[in-house]
Parts: structure tokens; sequence; C-alpha cells
């Protein structure tokens, strides 16, 4: 069992890396990079591209379930236009 002070810091770390927009997927046993839709280990005007393209519906247009996952930059659970507005925010240093 973890003490207060141990929670503390593992709660601090866990944010740390969110904000910095890495995160661990359990699940996966993988790690992804916050709003890399193509999973080159970047974002950038690419991401966006392609998930304005994925949410068109653009048959050309394909992503991994990484990819999926990463792109969900609010991390709300659905890939949406407002994942690309804060992409594109990121990218602009707005945010």
């Amino acid at each position: 069992n973890l003490d207060e002070a141990d929670k503390e810091s593992a709660y601090e770390i866990a944010m740390s890396l969110y904000e910095s927009g890495y995160f661990y997927s359990v699940e996966m046993n993988m790690i992804g990079i916050s709003g890399d839709a193509t999973c080159d280990n970047s974002v950038d005007v690419c991401d966006a591209v392609l998930i304005a393209r994925f949410l068109a519906e653009d048959s050309e247009a394909s992503m991994t379930e990484q990819g999926r996952r990463n792109a969900d930059y609010n991390a709300d659970g659905d890939i949406t236009p407002d994942d690309i507005a804060l992409i594109l925010k990121k990218i602009a240093r707005l945010i």
C-alpha cells in the first residue's frame, strides 16, 4: 500500500507526463504522443490534416489504433474538430 506522500508523488509525475503531451496506455502497453495521429513521433500540421480528412470520411485517410488514440488530443473519448483546433493551437504555441 502506498502512503499519502507516495500517492502525491505518483500523481505529480502522472500530471507532468500528461501536461507534456505523453501518456501511457495500460491496455495496449504502448506510449503515444498526444496529437500525433500519423505516429511519426512529432505533432505537426500533417496530423491536423490527417484528422480532418479522417473526420470527413476520406477513404484514403487511415489511422492506426495508436494514431486514433493520439488524435483524441483533449482525451474526451472522441475525435472531433476540437482536437484539430487544439493541435493547431499547440503547433502555433498558443497553448
